[in-house]
């Protein structure tokens, strides 16, 4: 009644922003809130509701840049900073979030948001004596809490106490049977045991309780497919998507039960129901272009590549993949150098990418810059035969042939019958 008299009335904008939150009505909280915001951008309220919806979305650099936006208004604010708190300790930013725990705590020593900031940032960084204490504290205030439970387990399970990790994780569970968390954790310490059968009784268990079935069918064909049982596997993956058509996670593993049954092509009709389902999905344009890539189609790895990058630019797997198509194929080596080099800058540290690039130059002629980069991958990560054979090369063509003869005999020593084996063989008898 209020809005239908004025329309940007803020707080009543944000009441039902709130009403929307608490149904879980997500999409119309933050559009409500927004619309609140947009009327009184400085009524913090509406604010503070808005990064709650976003950390309900699992939106936390969102959620993050609102609450900082907040404490810009008003650095008092104490429920802004224990929501950042919580918000830095889901991503792992530990060190900043207990200090803005502390900082909460100090002032309000039950203030529940800073409590969990604090005990996950202790879990992280394995300091389990007080993050239990911490999540104790927090049972206690609220008995029962799926959330506090599981968490309870997950310490539990870190201090190898497994028996005590899975009564937790079943009670978290026979309070919220849709617990995804909860069941992926219990089910992974059984499996972690040998305890294939008391997994699936415990599927069996919660599974009668469950509003997700389509979930329950996921961890079943899981667990089924860790067993190579493929046709059980595939059942139970149908199971799902039948049961949820929007669950992309049951075409992707059907797309894995026939990728390890060495059928690429049916891998590839399954990821395609994906693309026809939920046609906007990144991570399905790339599941098809790495099993074209298996397949031997390059031209359709290179167009789904893209499709992957127009959809998530900043996607460093898809940019690595895609330098290599073409530095293997010879074509395009500009705008490879540049996808490989973005893919570094992304995730500096990843061996793969380094080989990429090093490749690139390679083949660009610049082979100091290669061996630089062969270098890190040889040194970060866990060479094969075909890292040596590509430092030895660039080696080779650098003009150090020493270097060259050590690294192309260490290529051939871990397999001699890679790709490039016949080729290191002929530089090697030429070095001889």
């Amino acid at each position: 009644k209020l809005i239908s008299a004025n329309n940007n009335d803020a707080q009543a904008l944000y009441l039902k922003g709130r009403i929307h939150s608490q149904r879980n009505e997500l999409d119309q909280a933050l559009e409500t809130l927004d619309h609140s915001i947009q009327f009184a951008p400085g009524f913090i309220p509406s604010q503070v509701a808005r990064a709650e919806v976003l950390m309900k979305q699992y939106n936390f650099s969102e959620a993050e840049k609102a609450l900082r936006l907040v404490l810009q208004l008003d650095s008092n604010q104490v429920a802004a900073r224990a929501g950042l708190a919580k918000v830095l300790a889901m991503t792992g930013k530990t060190e900043d979030a207990l200090a803005e725990a502390k900082q909460v705590l100090d002032e309000d020593p039950n203030n529940l948001d800073a409590l969990i900031a604090r005990a996950e940032s202790l879990l992280k960084t394995r300091q389990t004596a007080a993050a239990r204490q911490d999540f104790e504290r927090l049972n206690e205030k609220q008995p029962g809490n799926p959330y506090v439970l599981h968490r309870l387990g997950a310490v539990a399970s870190q201090d190898g106490r497994n028996g005590e990790a899975i009564q937790y994780f079943r009670e978290t569970l026979n309070r919220a049977p849709d617990m995804a968390d909860a069941l992926n954790d219990l089910l992974a310490l059984h499996v972690s045991q040998g305890q294939i059968q008391q997994a699936l009784q415990d599927l069996d268990r919660y599974e009668s309780q469950a509003q997700r079935k389509d979930l329950y069918a996921l961890f079943r064909g899981r667990l089924y497919l860790s067993q190579k049982d493929f046709s059980r596997a595939e059942a139970s993956f149908r199971q799902a998507t039948s049961s949820n058509p929007d669950n992309y996670q049951g075409y992707i593993f059907l797309s894995q039960v026939k990728l390890l049954q060495q059928n690429p092509q049916e891998a590839i009709r399954e990821v395609d129901q994906l693309i026809e389902q939920r046609p906007d999905f990144a991570p399905g344009y790339m599941m098809k272009a790495y099993l074209q890539d298996v397949a031997g189609d390059k031209s359709g790895a290179i167009e789904n590549y893209r499709k992957t990058l127009e959809l998530a630019p900043q996607n460093p797997v898809a940019a690595n993949n895609l330098a290599w198509i073409y530095c293997e194929r010879g074509e395009n080596l500009e705008e490879a150098r540049s996808l490989a080099q973005e893919a570094r800058r992304k995730d500096p540290n990843n061996p793969h990418y380094a080989d990429t690039l090093g490749w690139i130059y390679y083949k660009l002629g610049n082979y100091t810059l290669a061996v630089d980069q062969f270098l890190f991958s040889v040194n970060e990560g866990q060479p094969g035969a075909g890292n040596f054979y590509r430092l030895g090369m660039a080696y080779y063509k650098k003009g150090d042939s020493s270097l060259a003869r050590q690294t192309l005999e260490k290529a051939l020593s871990i397999d001699s019958s890679f790709e490039g084996a016949e080729e290191a063989r002929q530089v090697l008898a030429e070095l001889r």
